[in-house]
């Protein structure tokens, strides 16, 4: 009973601390505090996978330094891989987005999927040469609205191996044997090229195309193991679960022979062939049976007679080491690659050796290249741009270049050699100097990267326009003014404000924006009133910019512009339906012929027109409600109306009228009966409203009226006495 009662216990506090994380993010998200401080709270996991095979922070994170990271293994340079995560239940309703970074790139967004997960796909890239890799993301939810961004570290790592197959196993002492290394993957092998010496032997990995090979040179003669490790760029998993920069040692055993021709070893193995060189060079070199001091001895380049001299060494004394200190005097090249050296003595080889002889390092052209740019001879660059740095020379193999002021100077490897050497670096954006002195082996090489600063045209939202509309100033960024800008009543002026602190930004610089302004009004009928034009107008970016104190030149603007300052006729004298037209654009000739141009268009718009209209109203049908027995009289002829009238425009649209009008004015009816014995005639006040096609701006055109007045005749009149009156009928009207 007390062994129930025991497990019962211990599986409720399993299940409390089970579902603490689960419970306490349910009480944060409803407290709606801020995002936690471990990103790890907020997912039950998180999947990558490739191929098939799919790796999860909960199973596979390993310990690298101080930082738990996600590891997985690929075997080539380029994955495809899909993300998987699976938030906590209080989290099921943020929103997650996976943000661009090094070292990968996006090919499907996270999408939630099944209510249960976010999904998406992304190509790793560089795995070998990239060293800190990890995936951004941010977090978002809307109730209060917050963000976070947190970073997935991972690992990658790589299950390789490598091996040579030496044949027999022998080497005979001094004679360079290269082999082949066979492994799964020859890009995550460190060759560089370089000799290194042990005990028994010398070996360099180097490579050639894509394959990696090893050359192994006996140095003593016995049988022994050539124990050596194969480093790589990108880590294997130990057994421990460590990260190994290389492969497990070898163990490979040669047997090292005796040459037919005895071999003798030089203290050194490299030398640079240079004008002091023929003075001679002092050197140790191993004693060999026969061997007589104070002598000069050839070395040349072939066993039989007739090889060119390569150098001569002459014998000095015998040291306590078992040595001879000799001069040795260089009058040739030669790479031990290219066979042994011959002492002689005369003619007659008596013993081998072998070393490097090299020219000086010298610089024949050191070119630039920019991304999806070929190289150039220029090297003017820019700060804060990333460029590629190759040196053409001879013996650079010996070189170690630096530069000026910029650390972090990635060489790559791959076209690494005596001939060529290539560097990847950043410009940083606050570089205080005009120009980078390019060291080797920190000396100056005569060589220099000039520091230019940007003027890279940028697109016009760095300038606002501003005006007054309905008593209250609006100010609008110029490239968002997609369409005319139809402002009502009088336009009293439209100053430009350059908005320095957009010029420059985190992503990038663009320097001085050489602008030019050009202002047009037009009349209501498009007729042109007046043009003006700003040609050298420079805005600089201010304090926010890093190279802020590097743009400072007295030709700067940041101020306020106002158009009304350089035109004659002001805006605020334009008539109804005048145009003002804003053109501003970047010169070409100072940013390399790009340039953007942006046009706004302000259209000085009305509701209403009052103008003075003369009309003919003709045929006019007349009613007097003061005559009961005669409602309607009889149609009239041909009348003369005088009418102060008010015309109105469509809205949204650019002087067209609506088809109605209002006005008031006097009406002679039947004006045009000239017999004495008419007694239609009358003068009237009259208030008229009337209907007309919406052409624009006719001259004459044909109206329907309709209103009513007030007979201003003589009492005795009996056609038309005085009296209210209402008609409607036909006409012609002509505008003044």
């Amino acid at each position: 009973m007390k062994l129930r009662l025991l497990v019962v216990l211990m599986l409720y506090f399993l299940t409390i601390i089970t579902g603490w994380s689960q419970v306490s993010g349910e009480l944060f998200d409803n407290n709606k505090r801020s995002f936690p401080n471990d990103w790890e709270v907020m997912f039950d996991d998180i999947e990558l996978q490739i191929d098939t095979v799919i790796y999860r922070w909960s199973d596979d994170n390993v310990s690298h330094g101080d930082e738990k990271k996600l590891g997985f293994i690929f075997q080539k340079n380029s994955e495809v891989a899909t993300i998987r995560l699976t938030p906590r239940k209080a989290f099921t309703r943020y929103q997650i987005e996976l943000i661009e970074g090094d070292g990968y790139a996006i090919l499907e967004n996270l999408i939630y999927e099944n209510n249960t997960y976010h999904s998406g796909k992304i190509r790793l890239q560089g795995l070998s040469d990239i060293d800190l890799l990890g995936l951004r993301f941010k977090v978002s939810k809307k109730d209060p609205k917050e963000e976070m961004v947190f970073r997935l570290p991972l690992f990658p790592y790589t299950d390789m191996y490598a091996k040579i197959y030496p044949g027999s196993g022998e080497l005979f002492i001094g004679k360079e044997y290269t082999f082949e290394i066979i492994t799964n993957n020859s890009d995550n092998i460190q060759a560089d090229q370089v000799w290194k010496d042990l005990e028994y032997f010398s070996y360099r990995i180097f490579n050639e195309d894509t394959k990696v090979f090893i050359s192994v040179i006996g140095k003593k003669l016995g049988t022994s193991t050539l124990d050596i490790r194969i480093p790589l760029k990108r880590p294997i998993v130990s057994d421990d679960n460590r990260s190994v920069y290389s492969l497990p040692p070898w163990d490979y055993t040669f047997e090292i022979k005796r040459s037919p021709l005895s071999f003798l070893a030089l203290d050194r193995t490299d030398f640079v062939w240079d004008e002091n060189s023929r003075t001679g060079i002092e050197i140790e070199m191993e004693d060999g049976k026969g061997i007589k001091l104070e002598k000069t001895y050839r070395l040349e380049s072939r066993e039989q007679a007739g090889g060119h001299l390569v150098a001569e060494i002459y014998t000095r004394r015998r040291l306590s080491n078992g040595k001879i200190l000799c001069w040795l005097r260089i009058y040739n090249f030669h790479r031990r690659s290219d066979g042994y050296l011959y002492l002689k003595d005369g003619d007659l080889p008596i013993f081998m050796t072998n070393f490097d002889v090299s020219p000086k390092t010298v610089i024949n052209r050191i070119e630039l290249q920019r991304e999806g740019q070929d190289f150039t001879e220029s090297l003017s660059v820019f700060p804060g741009e990333t460029i590629e740095i190759k040196v053409e020379g001879v013996s650079l193999d010996r070189a170690n270049f630096t530069f000026e002021d910029i650390g972090g100077a990635y060489k790559d490897t791959l076209l690494k050699s005596d001939k060529i050497h290539t560097y990847k670096l950043q410009i940083p954006k606050d570089i205080s100097k005009k120009r980078l002195i390019i060291y080797n082996n920190g000396q100056s090489t005569g060589y220099n990267l000039s520091i230019n600063e940007f003027q890279k045209a940028r697109p016009l939202d760095f300038i606002m326009l501003s005006y007054e509309q309905n008593g209250r100033e609006k100010s609008v960024t110029l490239n968002r003014i997609t369409s005319a800008i139809m402002h009502i009543g009088t336009l009293k002026d439209v100053i430009i404000k350059p908005v320095p602190s957009r010029i420059d930004d985190e992503s990038a610089l663009h320097g001085k924006q050489y602008v030019t302004i050009k202002i047009t009004l037009t009349g209501p009928n498009r007729d042109l009133v007046e043009m003006r034009t700003v040609e050298n107008m420079v805005i600089c970016p201010d304090q926010t910019s890093p190279r802020y104190l590097f743009y400072q030149d007295k030709d700067c603007q940041s101020g306020a512009f106002n158009i009304n300052s350089i035109l004659s006729r002001k805006t605020n004298e334009l008539n109804g339906w005048s145009r003002v037209e804003i053109e501003i654009s970047h010169r070409r000739e100072k940013h390399d012929d790009e340039a953007y141009t942006h046009r706004a268009e302000f259209i000085l718009t009305r509701n209403y027109e009052f103008d003075i209209d003369v009309s003919f109203p003709a045929g006019l049908l007349q009613i007097r409600p003061d005559r009961p027995n005669e409602r309607l009289s009889s149609f009239s002829g041909v009348s003369l109306a005088a009418l102060a009238q008010f015309s109105f425009f469509k809205p949204g649209q650019i002087a067209r009228y609506q088809p109605y009008r209002v006005g008031v004015g006097t009406i002679a009816m039947n004006a045009f009966d000239f017999s004495n014995e008419s007694a239609d005639r009358g003068l009237a006040l009259v208030a008229l409203g009337s209907l007309s096609p919406t052409r624009p701006n006719p001259k004459l055109r044909l109206t329907l009226y309709f209103g009513g007045g007030y007979f201003l005749t003589n009492a005795d009149n009996i056609r038309t006495p005085p009296g209210w009156f209402f008609l409607i009928g036909p006409g012609v009207a002509v505008r003044l």
